[in-house]
Formats: structure tokens, C-alpha cells, sequence
């Protein structure tokens, strides 16, 4: 089907043109969601199974939660920040924004610009209602 071929075509352009400008693109956003899931999943039957076969006393069950807290804490935090895959260095990321900011800001540094008064119209309105208003108006 060409109608597919080409939202193929655009997704990958759109990935693409993300990895260049160092953002996460759909297919890594959507690899950490699934992560995320499965991770969830196994908390949840893995609380299940430990309440199931023993109860464990209350400082285990914490220690746990709180180490599987924090690992969805830090990918939460990969999320945020960007994708794991593409780690790119620090340093080349704000030097392109700084620089394009830069560039941007030289080309729209001009004389401000004067808006014209506007002056009241003396054509006939086009409406009953335009011409209610227009006759409140007076």
C-alpha cells in the first residue's frame, strides 16, 4: 500500500532528523515505556509470589521497594533526559543550541517595528449583527 509506504518513509525521516538535533526519537521513547511496563509488572507479581510463599519481615519488603523505587526513579530520569542508546557528549549538544541561539539572535536583532494605528472603518458591515455592534459601538 503506498499510502503506508509513506508514513514509513516519514516516520524514519522523523527519526532521523531527531538523532541529529540529540533528541529521543519515537522508537527509543517507546522501548523505555515498554521497559517501564515490564518492570512494573514484575514488582507487581514479585510482590505477589514473595507474599504468597512467606512473609518476609517489614525492613526486607522496604529494602526492596526502595531499590525498585529507585531503578524506576533513574529510568524515569533516562526518559526524561533523553534515550540511553544515543548517549552523545555533554559538550556538543549546547554548543549547537548556543550557537544556533546565537546565529538566531544576530538575524532577529533589528529597529523595532512601528504598528500602524488603526483607523475606524466607514464601509457598510456585511451582518445584521455586525451592524448591531457597529451601531452600539457609536
Amino acid at each position: 500500500n503506498a499510502q503506508m509506504r509513506v508514513r514509513h518513509l516519514q516516520q524514519q525521516q522523523l527519526e532521523a532528523f531527531c538523532r541529529e538535533l540529540g533528541m529521543p526519537t519515537r522508537s527509543e521513547v517507546t522501548a523505555l515505556g515498554k521497559q517501564l511496563h515490564e518492570l512494573r509488572r514484575e514488582l507487581r507479581g514479585g510482590a505477589k509470589q514473595a507474599a504468597a510463599k512467606q512473609p518476609q519481615t517489614g525492613s526486607d519488603t522496604a529494602d526492596e521497594t526502595a531499590g525498585l523505587r529507585a531503578e524506576i526513579a533513574a529510568l524515569k530520569r533516562q526518559l526524561a533526559q533523553g534515550s540511553p542508546k544515543a548517549k552523545k557528549p555533554a559538550a556538543t549538544a549546547p554548543a549547537k543550541k548556543a550557537a544556533a541561539s546565537s546565529a538566531k539572535n544576530q538575524v532577529t536583532k533589528s529597529a523595532p517595528s512601528k504598528t500602524p494605528v488603526r483607523k475606524a472603518s466607514s464601509r457598510k458591515p456585511v451582518t445584521k449583527t455586525a451592524a448591531r455592534t457597529a451601531a452600539r459601538r457609536k
